[in-house]
Protein backbone atom coordinates (compact mmCIF):
# COMPACT_ATOMS: atom_id res chain seq x y z
CA UNK A 1 0.00 0.00 0.00
CA UNK A 2 1.42 3.60 -0.89
CA UNK A 3 1.62 6.32 1.90
CA UNK A 4 1.30 9.69 1.68
CA UNK A 5 4.76 10.72 1.30
CA UNK A 6 5.23 8.21 -1.50
CA UNK A 7 5.69 9.77 -4.86
CA UNK A 8 3.89 7.94 -7.50
CA UNK A 9 3.55 7.37 -11.09
CA UNK A 10 0.14 6.83 -12.76
CA UNK A 11 0.06 3.86 -15.67
CA UNK A 12 -3.22 3.83 -17.46
CA UNK A 13 -4.73 0.57 -19.10
CA UNK A 14 -7.92 -0.66 -20.88
CA UNK A 15 -10.61 1.66 -21.74
CA UNK A 16 -9.89 4.37 -19.45
CA UNK A 17 -8.35 2.58 -15.77
CA UNK A 18 -5.79 3.96 -14.26
CA UNK A 19 -3.71 2.41 -11.28
CA UNK A 20 -0.68 4.05 -9.15
CA UNK A 21 2.64 2.62 -8.93
CA UNK A 22 5.80 4.05 -6.50
CA UNK A 23 8.28 6.00 -9.07
CA UNK A 24 11.03 5.36 -7.09
CA UNK A 25 11.47 2.12 -8.59
CA UNK A 26 10.57 2.35 -11.56
CA UNK A 27 11.67 4.00 -15.25
CA UNK A 28 8.37 4.87 -16.89
CA UNK A 29 8.54 4.66 -20.70
CA UNK A 30 6.63 6.91 -23.10
CA UNK A 31 6.40 8.98 -25.73
CA UNK A 32 8.38 11.80 -25.72
CA UNK A 33 6.83 15.59 -25.64
CA UNK A 34 8.83 16.32 -28.74
CA UNK A 35 7.35 13.45 -30.73
CA UNK A 36 4.00 14.34 -29.76
CA UNK A 37 3.81 17.79 -30.55
CA UNK A 38 5.85 16.78 -33.49
CA UNK A 39 3.31 14.16 -34.83
CA UNK A 40 0.48 15.18 -33.13
CA UNK A 41 -2.05 17.50 -34.88
CA UNK A 42 -3.67 19.34 -31.73
CA UNK A 43 -6.85 19.90 -31.57
CA UNK A 44 -7.20 17.32 -34.74
CA UNK A 45 -10.22 17.74 -36.58
CA UNK A 46 -10.76 14.38 -37.82
CA UNK A 47 -13.74 14.86 -40.03
CA UNK A 48 -12.17 17.85 -41.68
CA UNK A 49 -8.79 16.40 -41.92
CA UNK A 50 -10.29 13.36 -43.73
CA UNK A 51 -12.30 15.84 -46.25
CA UNK A 52 -9.05 17.31 -46.92
CA UNK A 53 -6.63 14.74 -47.19
CA UNK A 54 -8.83 12.59 -49.42
CA UNK A 55 -9.80 15.99 -51.81
CA UNK A 56 -5.85 16.23 -52.36
CA UNK A 57 -4.05 12.67 -52.14
CA UNK A 58 -0.31 12.53 -52.09
CA UNK A 59 0.41 11.53 -55.60
CA UNK A 60 -2.90 10.65 -56.67
CA UNK A 61 -5.86 12.01 -58.52
CA UNK A 62 -8.63 13.79 -56.03
CA UNK A 63 -11.53 11.41 -55.38
CA UNK A 64 -13.82 12.45 -57.28
CA UNK A 65 -11.42 12.17 -60.44
CA UNK A 66 -12.01 8.48 -59.55
CA UNK A 67 -16.20 8.14 -59.38
CA UNK A 68 -18.61 8.80 -61.98
CA UNK A 69 -22.57 8.74 -60.79
CA UNK A 70 -24.05 5.51 -60.00
CA UNK A 71 -20.81 3.92 -58.67
CA UNK A 72 -21.48 1.92 -55.53
CA UNK A 73 -18.35 2.72 -52.79
CA UNK A 74 -17.56 0.89 -49.81
CA UNK A 75 -15.73 2.17 -46.60
CA UNK A 76 -13.61 -0.21 -45.82
CA UNK A 77 -12.33 0.10 -41.75
CA UNK A 78 -9.65 -1.51 -40.69
CA UNK A 79 -8.80 -3.73 -37.22
CA UNK A 80 -8.05 -0.81 -34.55
CA UNK A 81 -8.55 2.52 -36.16
CA UNK A 82 -8.81 5.01 -32.94
CA UNK A 83 -11.60 7.71 -33.31
CA UNK A 84 -13.71 4.92 -35.91
CA UNK A 85 -16.70 6.94 -36.42
CA UNK A 86 -14.89 10.83 -37.23
CA UNK A 87 -12.88 8.46 -38.98
CA UNK A 88 -15.93 7.06 -41.26
CA UNK A 89 -18.09 10.00 -41.29
CA UNK A 90 -15.14 11.95 -42.79
CA UNK A 91 -14.56 9.49 -45.34
CA UNK A 92 -18.56 9.40 -45.90
CA UNK A 93 -18.59 13.31 -46.63
CA UNK A 94 -15.31 12.67 -48.79
CA UNK A 95 -17.08 10.33 -51.02
CA UNK A 96 -20.01 13.17 -51.26
CA UNK A 97 -17.98 15.37 -52.19
CA UNK A 98 -16.51 13.19 -54.98
CA UNK A 99 -20.24 12.87 -55.81
CA UNK A 100 -20.95 9.36 -54.53
CA UNK A 101 -24.83 9.46 -53.46
CA UNK A 102 -25.46 8.09 -49.86
CA UNK A 103 -27.33 5.06 -50.93
CA UNK A 104 -24.19 3.66 -52.98
CA UNK A 105 -21.82 4.06 -50.03
CA UNK A 106 -21.63 1.19 -47.83
CA UNK A 107 -19.63 0.42 -45.06
CA UNK A 108 -17.43 -2.84 -43.54
CA UNK A 109 -15.80 -3.63 -40.15
CA UNK A 110 -13.83 -6.64 -38.48
CA UNK A 111 -16.32 -8.71 -36.65
CA UNK A 112 -14.94 -7.36 -33.26
CA UNK A 113 -15.56 -4.02 -34.19
CA UNK A 114 -17.12 -2.82 -30.95
CA UNK A 115 -18.85 0.35 -31.83
CA UNK A 116 -21.08 -1.15 -34.63
CA UNK A 117 -24.38 0.14 -33.23
CA UNK A 118 -23.31 3.44 -32.39
CA UNK A 119 -21.68 3.82 -35.91
CA UNK A 120 -25.12 2.04 -37.22
CA UNK A 121 -26.79 4.92 -35.71
CA UNK A 122 -25.06 7.64 -37.11
CA UNK A 123 -25.30 6.64 -40.39
CA UNK A 124 -28.48 6.13 -40.56
CA UNK A 125 -29.13 9.72 -38.50
CA UNK A 126 -26.94 11.35 -40.73
CA UNK A 127 -26.86 9.96 -44.18
CA UNK A 128 -29.75 7.39 -45.26
CA UNK A 129 -31.84 4.88 -43.43
CA UNK A 130 -30.78 2.48 -45.94
CA UNK A 131 -27.35 2.88 -45.21
CA UNK A 132 -25.39 -0.68 -44.92
CA UNK A 133 -23.40 -1.16 -42.49
CA UNK A 134 -21.72 -4.73 -42.22
CA UNK A 135 -19.58 -6.86 -39.95
CA UNK A 136 -17.80 -9.06 -41.79
CA UNK A 137 -17.69 -12.52 -41.15
CA UNK A 138 -14.71 -14.83 -41.56
CA UNK A 139 -16.68 -17.84 -40.54
CA UNK A 140 -19.55 -17.34 -43.18
CA UNK A 141 -18.36 -19.21 -46.08
CA UNK A 142 -20.63 -17.61 -48.32
CA UNK A 143 -19.38 -13.81 -47.00
CA UNK A 144 -16.41 -14.33 -49.80
CA UNK A 145 -15.35 -14.73 -53.27
CA UNK A 146 -12.24 -15.00 -55.19
CA UNK A 147 -10.99 -12.33 -56.98
CA UNK A 148 -7.88 -14.13 -58.26
CA UNK A 149 -5.03 -16.07 -57.71
CA UNK A 150 -1.25 -14.91 -56.31
CA UNK A 151 2.15 -15.93 -58.16
CA UNK A 152 2.41 -18.48 -55.76
CA UNK A 153 -0.78 -20.15 -56.66
CA UNK A 154 -2.73 -18.89 -53.45
CA UNK A 155 -6.21 -17.90 -53.93
CA UNK A 156 -7.59 -14.84 -52.43
CA UNK A 157 -10.75 -14.28 -51.17
CA UNK A 158 -12.22 -11.08 -49.99
CA UNK A 159 -15.70 -9.89 -48.69
CA UNK A 160 -18.70 -10.06 -51.12
CA UNK A 161 -19.36 -6.28 -50.71
CA UNK A 162 -15.49 -5.52 -51.36
CA UNK A 163 -15.48 -7.26 -54.21
CA UNK A 164 -18.68 -5.85 -56.21
CA UNK A 165 -17.80 -2.36 -55.30
CA UNK A 166 -16.82 0.20 -57.76
CA UNK A 167 -15.07 2.04 -55.67
CA UNK A 168 -13.20 0.32 -52.24
CA UNK A 169 -11.79 3.24 -49.49
CA UNK A 170 -9.40 1.03 -47.18
CA UNK A 171 -8.56 2.88 -44.02
CA UNK A 172 -6.15 1.23 -42.26
CA UNK A 173 -4.02 1.87 -39.26
CA UNK A 174 -0.28 2.29 -38.61
CA UNK A 175 1.08 -0.56 -36.10
CA UNK A 176 4.49 -1.55 -35.20
CA UNK A 177 3.99 -4.72 -37.54
CA UNK A 178 2.53 -3.21 -40.60
CA UNK A 179 3.69 -4.57 -43.78
CA UNK A 180 2.02 -2.51 -46.20
CA UNK A 181 -0.75 -0.29 -47.01
CA UNK A 182 -3.19 -2.82 -48.13
CA UNK A 183 -2.93 -4.80 -44.30
CA UNK A 184 -6.28 -3.19 -43.31
CA UNK A 185 -8.04 -4.99 -46.21
CA UNK A 186 -5.98 -8.22 -45.97
CA UNK A 187 -6.18 -10.44 -44.81
CA UNK A 188 -8.66 -9.28 -42.49
CA UNK A 189 -12.07 -9.28 -45.01
CA UNK A 190 -10.81 -12.88 -46.06
CA UNK A 191 -11.83 -16.28 -44.96
CA UNK A 192 -11.11 -17.65 -41.60
CA UNK A 193 -8.96 -19.99 -43.69
CA UNK A 194 -6.89 -17.97 -45.08
CA UNK A 195 -6.87 -15.44 -41.89
CA UNK A 196 -5.27 -18.06 -40.32
CA UNK A 197 -2.93 -19.12 -42.74
CA UNK A 198 -1.26 -15.92 -43.65
CA UNK A 199 -0.89 -14.93 -39.32
CA UNK A 200 0.07 -18.38 -38.47
CA UNK A 201 3.47 -18.20 -36.37
CA UNK A 202 5.08 -20.16 -39.13
CA UNK A 203 4.47 -17.05 -42.14
CA UNK A 204 5.98 -14.48 -39.32
CA UNK A 205 8.62 -15.84 -38.48
CA UNK A 206 10.31 -17.73 -40.75
CA UNK A 207 11.70 -14.89 -43.88
CA UNK A 208 10.94 -16.82 -47.02
CA UNK A 209 7.56 -17.61 -45.97
CA UNK A 210 7.39 -13.91 -44.07
CA UNK A 211 8.55 -12.15 -47.71
CA UNK A 212 5.26 -14.51 -49.26
CA UNK A 213 2.33 -13.44 -47.05
CA UNK A 214 3.86 -9.43 -47.94
CA UNK A 215 3.98 -10.36 -51.12
CA UNK A 216 0.27 -11.91 -51.07
CA UNK A 217 -0.80 -9.15 -49.18
CA UNK A 218 0.59 -6.49 -51.69
CA UNK A 219 -1.16 -8.59 -54.46
CA UNK A 220 -4.46 -8.74 -52.93
CA UNK A 221 -4.57 -5.02 -52.86
CA UNK A 222 -3.72 -4.99 -56.73
CA UNK A 223 -6.30 -7.56 -57.98
CA UNK A 224 -9.02 -5.77 -56.17
CA UNK A 225 -7.98 -3.04 -57.90
CA UNK A 226 -7.18 -0.43 -54.44
CA UNK A 227 -4.55 2.70 -55.59
CA UNK A 228 -5.77 4.69 -53.33
CA UNK A 229 -5.79 4.46 -49.60
CA UNK A 230 -6.12 6.34 -45.91
CA UNK A 231 -4.01 5.50 -43.26
CA UNK A 232 -4.87 6.32 -39.64
CA UNK A 233 -1.69 7.08 -37.41
CA UNK A 234 -3.18 6.58 -33.90
CA UNK A 235 -1.84 9.54 -31.27
CA UNK A 236 -1.85 9.35 -27.32
CA UNK A 237 -4.81 8.70 -25.49
CA UNK A 238 -6.39 7.34 -28.56
CA UNK A 239 -6.38 10.24 -30.58
CA UNK A 240 -5.68 10.87 -34.10
CA UNK A 241 -1.94 12.09 -34.67
CA UNK A 242 -2.72 12.12 -38.34
CA UNK A 243 -4.03 11.01 -41.60
CA UNK A 244 -2.85 10.38 -44.62
CA UNK A 245 -4.34 9.63 -48.39
CA UNK A 246 -2.74 8.86 -51.22
CA UNK A 247 -0.72 6.84 -53.52
CA UNK A 248 -0.32 3.13 -51.92
CA UNK A 249 3.38 3.13 -51.67
CA UNK A 250 3.75 6.60 -50.90
CA UNK A 251 1.04 6.46 -48.02
CA UNK A 252 2.88 3.16 -46.74
CA UNK A 253 6.30 5.44 -46.69
CA UNK A 254 5.21 8.47 -45.60
CA UNK A 255 3.13 6.86 -42.51
CA UNK A 256 6.38 4.10 -41.43
CA UNK A 257 7.62 7.15 -40.91
CA UNK A 258 5.73 9.30 -38.77
CA UNK A 259 4.62 6.21 -36.89
CA UNK A 260 8.42 5.60 -35.90
CA UNK A 261 9.19 9.39 -35.27
CA UNK A 262 6.18 9.06 -32.84
CA UNK A 263 6.18 6.17 -31.18
CA UNK A 264 9.67 5.36 -30.92
CA UNK A 265 11.06 5.14 -27.33
CA UNK A 266 14.99 5.13 -26.79
CA UNK A 267 16.61 3.95 -23.62
CA UNK A 268 19.74 2.30 -22.69
CA UNK A 269 18.90 -0.04 -19.77
CA UNK A 270 17.71 -3.32 -19.31
CA UNK A 271 14.83 -4.45 -16.46
CA UNK A 272 14.42 -7.65 -14.70
CA UNK A 273 10.37 -6.56 -14.65
CA UNK A 274 8.75 -5.09 -17.53
CA UNK A 275 5.05 -3.75 -16.57
CA UNK A 276 3.58 -3.18 -19.76
CA UNK A 277 -0.24 -1.97 -20.41
CA UNK A 278 -2.85 -2.53 -23.01
CA UNK A 279 -4.93 0.48 -23.58
CA UNK A 280 -7.97 0.94 -25.80
CA UNK A 281 -12.00 -0.32 -25.61
CA UNK A 282 -13.38 -3.88 -26.23
CA UNK A 283 -11.41 -3.97 -29.23
CA UNK A 284 -8.61 -3.53 -28.82
CA UNK A 285 -8.66 -6.03 -25.52
CA UNK A 286 -7.31 -9.17 -28.05
CA UNK A 287 -5.38 -11.72 -27.49
CA UNK A 288 -3.37 -10.13 -30.96
CA UNK A 289 -2.70 -6.56 -29.33
CA UNK A 290 -1.55 -8.97 -25.93
CA UNK A 291 0.89 -9.93 -28.70
CA UNK A 292 2.27 -7.31 -29.77
CA UNK A 293 2.28 -6.10 -26.04
CA UNK A 294 4.56 -8.77 -25.75
CA UNK A 295 7.12 -7.96 -28.62
CA UNK A 296 7.42 -4.55 -26.98
CA UNK A 297 8.53 -5.97 -24.18
CA UNK A 298 10.91 -8.70 -24.57
CA UNK A 299 13.85 -6.77 -25.80
CA UNK A 300 14.00 -4.98 -22.54
CA UNK A 301 14.06 -7.75 -20.20
CA UNK A 302 17.13 -8.92 -18.71
CA UNK A 303 17.86 -12.68 -18.57
CA UNK A 304 15.09 -14.49 -16.82
CA UNK A 305 13.24 -11.30 -16.23
CA UNK A 306 9.44 -10.93 -16.15
CA UNK A 307 6.70 -9.33 -17.85
CA UNK A 308 3.55 -8.12 -16.40
CA UNK A 309 0.56 -7.54 -18.40
CA UNK A 310 -2.72 -4.87 -17.25
CA UNK A 311 -5.05 -5.18 -19.74
CA UNK A 312 -8.83 -5.55 -19.65
CA UNK A 313 -9.35 -8.68 -22.07
CA UNK A 314 -12.21 -10.85 -21.21
CA UNK A 315 -11.82 -13.46 -24.30
CA UNK A 316 -10.99 -16.54 -23.77
CA UNK A 317 -7.93 -17.41 -25.68
CA UNK A 318 -8.66 -19.96 -28.73
CA UNK A 319 -7.03 -23.65 -29.98
CA UNK A 320 -3.63 -23.41 -29.91
CA UNK A 321 -3.59 -22.58 -26.16
CA UNK A 322 -4.75 -25.81 -25.14
CA UNK A 323 -1.23 -26.60 -25.83
CA UNK A 324 -0.69 -24.74 -22.84
CA UNK A 325 -2.85 -26.41 -20.32
CA UNK A 326 -1.29 -28.31 -17.52
CA UNK A 327 2.43 -28.34 -20.07
CA UNK A 328 4.93 -26.87 -18.78
CA UNK A 329 7.75 -27.71 -21.29
CA UNK A 330 7.55 -24.50 -23.66
CA UNK A 331 10.02 -25.71 -25.96
CA UNK A 332 7.74 -28.74 -26.90
CA UNK A 333 4.80 -26.40 -27.23
CA UNK A 334 6.85 -24.17 -29.34
CA UNK A 335 7.57 -26.56 -31.48
CA UNK A 336 3.41 -27.42 -31.83
CA UNK A 337 2.37 -24.21 -32.16
CA UNK A 338 4.54 -22.76 -35.01
CA UNK A 339 3.02 -24.53 -37.57
CA UNK A 340 -0.45 -24.04 -35.95
CA UNK A 341 -2.95 -22.67 -38.45
CA UNK A 342 -5.73 -21.38 -35.98
CA UNK A 343 -6.84 -17.07 -35.16
CA UNK A 344 -5.06 -17.61 -31.84
CA UNK A 345 -1.64 -18.77 -33.17
CA UNK A 346 0.83 -15.86 -33.50
CA UNK A 347 -0.44 -14.75 -30.05
CA UNK A 348 0.01 -18.46 -28.40
CA UNK A 349 3.64 -18.66 -30.00
CA UNK A 350 4.76 -15.00 -28.45
CA UNK A 351 2.97 -16.28 -24.95
CA UNK A 352 5.20 -19.13 -25.63
CA UNK A 353 8.06 -17.40 -25.91
CA UNK A 354 7.40 -15.36 -23.67
CA UNK A 355 7.37 -18.05 -20.74
CA UNK A 356 10.45 -19.73 -22.28
CA UNK A 357 12.28 -16.75 -21.30
CA UNK A 358 11.02 -16.04 -17.33
CA UNK A 359 7.45 -15.29 -15.79
CA UNK A 360 4.00 -13.22 -17.59
CA UNK A 361 1.57 -12.09 -15.01
CA UNK A 362 -1.78 -10.81 -16.20
CA UNK A 363 -4.21 -8.52 -14.86
CA UNK A 364 -7.62 -8.74 -16.75
CA UNK A 365 -11.39 -9.88 -16.77
CA UNK A 366 -9.98 -13.57 -17.04
CA UNK A 367 -10.90 -16.52 -14.85
CA UNK A 368 -8.04 -16.70 -12.61
CA UNK A 369 -7.73 -20.43 -13.15
CA UNK A 370 -7.83 -20.81 -16.37
CA UNK A 371 -4.62 -18.01 -16.36
CA UNK A 372 -2.81 -20.19 -14.76
CA UNK A 373 -3.60 -23.20 -16.63
CA UNK A 374 -1.69 -21.35 -19.23
CA UNK A 375 1.49 -20.84 -16.84
CA UNK A 376 0.43 -17.38 -16.14
CA UNK A 377 0.51 -15.79 -13.22
CA UNK A 378 -3.02 -13.74 -12.48
CA UNK A 379 -3.09 -10.02 -10.45
CA UNK A 380 -6.20 -8.43 -9.59
CA UNK A 381 -5.59 -5.21 -7.86
CA UNK A 382 -2.75 -2.25 -7.82
CA UNK A 383 -1.35 -3.56 -4.77
CA UNK A 384 -0.50 -7.13 -6.56
CA UNK A 385 1.50 -4.85 -8.79
CA UNK A 386 3.01 -2.84 -6.60
CA UNK A 387 4.26 -5.34 -4.55
CA UNK A 388 5.35 -7.47 -7.75
CA UNK A 389 7.61 -4.09 -8.15
CA UNK A 390 8.76 -4.52 -4.68
CA UNK A 391 10.05 -7.76 -5.84
CA UNK A 392 12.38 -6.62 -8.89
CA UNK A 393 15.28 -4.48 -8.50
CA UNK A 394 14.35 -2.48 -11.84
CA UNK A 395 11.34 -2.41 -13.43
CA UNK A 396 10.25 -0.35 -16.55
CA UNK A 397 6.68 0.91 -17.66
CA UNK A 398 5.62 0.77 -21.36
CA UNK A 399 2.34 2.07 -21.71
CA UNK A 400 0.28 1.71 -24.68
CA UNK A 401 2.86 -1.21 -24.95
CA UNK A 402 0.86 -2.25 -28.41
CA UNK A 403 1.73 1.03 -30.02
CA UNK A 404 5.01 1.49 -28.24
CA UNK A 405 8.52 0.65 -30.35
CA UNK A 406 10.83 0.23 -27.40
CA UNK A 407 14.77 0.91 -28.98
CA UNK A 408 18.14 -0.45 -27.21
CA UNK A 409 20.55 2.12 -27.56
CA UNK A 410 24.69 2.29 -25.96
CA UNK A 411 24.97 4.51 -23.03
CA UNK A 412 28.50 4.37 -23.13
Amino acid sequence: MLNRNTIVTTLSYGNGISCELDAGRITHLRVSPEAASGQMHANLDVISEMRAALAEPMDYPPLSDATVPGDKAVIALAQGVVCPLEVVEGAFLALRDAGVESEFISVIVPKNFAREDQLRQLLKSRHSEDCLLLKHDPDDTNATAMIGVTRNGQPIRINRLLSDADVVLSIGSSSEDTSSSFNGLFPRFSDRETINRVEAPLATEDSSLLQERQQEILESGWLLGVGLVVQIIPGLGDKVAQILAGETKKVFAESERIYRELWSCPTAEKADLVIATLTGDASEQTWQNLARVLRAASPLLSEGGSIAICSEIDQLAGQSFQAFVDHEDYDVISREIVRDQHGDSGAAWQVCQALRRGSVYLLSHLPDAWVESLGITPIAIDQELDRLAETHRHTIVLEDAQRLLPIEYDNA
